[in-house]
This record gives C-alpha cells, structure tokens and sequence, in this order.
C-alpha cells in the first residue's frame, strides 16, 4: 500500500539541465561507435543508415529534452491536472487528486492527499478485497474517454503514477506529460478499433455494449460500436 501525504512537488531545475546535457553529450561520443560495418552492404548504404540513426537518435533526445524542460514549470501540471479532472468528473470510477493554486508555484506543486495500492501490485489489490474486473472497466473508461473523446490524456500513465483507491477508483497522479488528439486522427482511430471489434455471437453484446449505443438496427442486439461518454 502506497501512502501519499498532503503532496508538495519540488525541483531542482539546474540539475535537471545537467542531466539533460549529459544524455547530449553520451549521444555525440556513442554515435561513431555504432556497428554498421558488414560485408553484405554497401559503403554508401552504411554510411547513410548511420547518419539516419544518428538523426533519430539525436531527435529523441531533443523531444525527451522538450518533454522534460516543459514540466519544469509546475504550473503547467497545475493546469493538466485540473483539466484532466474537469475531463474525467463524469466517470465515477477515476480520481485525479486536487490541485491548490493558491499554495502552487512555477517551482512548487501542493495537491491532494490519496491512499492507494499501486496498478501493477495484484497481491495488493486482491489484499485489500478490491475487485479487479472493476479496477480494469474504470482503467478502460478513462482511456476510452481521453483518447476517443476528449483528445487530451495522460502521457506518462506507468504504474508509479495510477494508484487503486478505495471503491476500485483509479487515481491518476503527475500530470507533467499531457498529450493532444485532433478530432480527425480521434475518428480515425474509433474507425480502426470499430474494424479491430469482432461481432458478438448469440446475440450476445460486447461487454462494453451498456455504455455504448447500437449503430444499425437492422444487424440486430449483438451489433455495437465503441462505447461513448458524450
């Protein structure tokens, strides 16, 4: 079991650049040391694989870098969290923790206090007599809900950051990553999942089908699309 107390998120910017440029500098010494020598491709074709890892590589780092230096200004988690929150006030089942502007700055992030079990931790959860066929619907909702229909979710959603808290409510913690769906790519992806769905048989529903509704009558009770939360 994960206790968090009345949280206050500090951070140490400088180290944070030291770190960052360190990642830089390992990159640049790394890069003349990659094994793209064999006898089967050309000298030319090396050549330019290495200068096509080298670019990716470099582009991780500078979009890790981005990512990183974004989050160092806590206000802006403030703000990703309270919208993520305002989001997700329809669905029961997820929790984001509250934030308190009036004692946040850019360098200082005071939020709620949450008890919780860790995500990952199946023994903890069994432990405390949590359900986790509900603890997986709650966890499906809120992806459902961010991706499909809101276009804003939770980056960085590994299991130090979503907790089981009481009643099987996922707590969804450190909204520093936050991500952006237009509403094209948002129906392009409700198309592929809708291909990726096989009918039910029987007449039986998917199990998401209560929360869903039924695109064409005419197929009858087994055919329904990806559930919505409009």
């Amino acid at each position: 079991v994960v206790k968090m107390w009345a949280l206050v998120k500090d951070h140490t910017p400088g180290q944070v650049m030291q770190l960052l440029d360190l990642a830089r500098r390992f990159m640049d010494a790394a890069a003349p040391l990659q094994p793209w020598s064999t006898s089967s491709v050309s000298a030319k074709t090396q050549a330019e694989a290495a200068i096509a890892s080298d670019r990716v590589a470099k582009g991780m780092i500078e979009q890790f870098s981005d990512s990183v230096l974004s989050e160092l200004d806590l206000l802006g988690e403030a703000y990703n969290a309270m919208r993520l929150s305002e989001n997700m006030a329809g669905l029961e089942g997820v929790h984001i923790p509250t934030i308190y502007p009036e004692l946040s700055t850019s360098r200082v992030l005071t939020m709620e206090f949450m008890q919780g079990v860790k995500i990952s931790d199946i023994a903890a959860i069994e432990a405390a007599g949590l359900e986790r066929e509900t603890v997986a619907h709650n966890a499906l909702q809120a992806v459902i809900k961010q991706l499909l229909i809101d276009g804003f979710f939770h980056a960085d959603p590994h299991p130090g950051n979503v907790f089981v808290l009481a009643g099987e409510r996922l707590g969804l913690l450190d909204c520093g990553m936050v991500g952006r769906i237009d509403e094209t790519m948002r129906e392009q992806f409700e198309d592929l999942l809708l291909l990726l769905l096989p009918l039910p048989r029987l007449g039986k529903p998917l199990p998401l089908s209560p929360v869903g509704f039924q695109m064409n009558s005419s197929l009858g009770p087994s055919a329904w699309c990806l559930p919505c939360w409009l």
